[in-house]
């Protein structure tokens, strides 16, 4: 995860799928105790480097 990786405007597209997929799901678990969320690799590939970036330069940066 050392590689520059840009996500720009890509990962407002990513938030927002995962969201819908969770909100989705949000609705699967009023039926049943719990559900599944399908995401795709790359959705989580973004996630976790949105989340490093901003521990890493964000607000959580002093407390590292």
């Amino acid at each position: 995860m050392s590689d520059a990786w840009n996500l720009g405007d890509g990962l407002e597209n990513v938030c927002r799928s995962v969201l819908r997929k969770a909100y989705y799901a949000s609705h699967q678990t009023e039926e049943k105790p719990r559900t599944i969320i399908n995401l795709d690799s790359y959705e989580i590939t973004a996630l976790i480097r949105a989340m490093n970036e901003y521990i890493h330069n964000g607000q959580f940066a002093e407390r590292i």
